[in-house]
């Protein structure tokens, strides 16, 4: 087992419940049906109440949206960056994490 953390970028301009409904109605099934396991989402979304520890520097995009999950092997990864490359955003890294 391989663990993955996308990170995503977006506007602030992008709402906040709009981005919600997206991560939670569209990308975390097609993630699911990609057969990610343990997956963990966070976002900047309106039920966010604290702000995030810093904000983003100068004209830089706030990362808005965060998925780790578990595959069974990292070169298994298609279907996932098929399903994150639907999240609204202008930026989407991967990182392989090492546990």
């Amino acid at each position: 087992m391989e663990k993955l953390v996308y990170l995503v970028w977006a506007r602030p301009s992008v709402d906040r419940a709009a981005l919600r409904e997206q991560a939670l109605g569209e990308v975390v099934p097609a993630l699911l049906d990609a057969g990610v396991q343990r997956l963990e989402v966070h976002l900047d979304d309106d039920a966010a109440d604290v702000a995030g520890p810093m904000p983003a520097p100068g004209t830089e995009l706030p990362i808005r949206m965060a998925f780790s999950f578990w595959l069974d092997a990292y070169d298994r990864r298609g279907p996932a960056d098929a399903a994150l490359e639907q999240a609204a955003a202008e930026r989407v890294v991967r990182r392989l994490a090492v546990e």
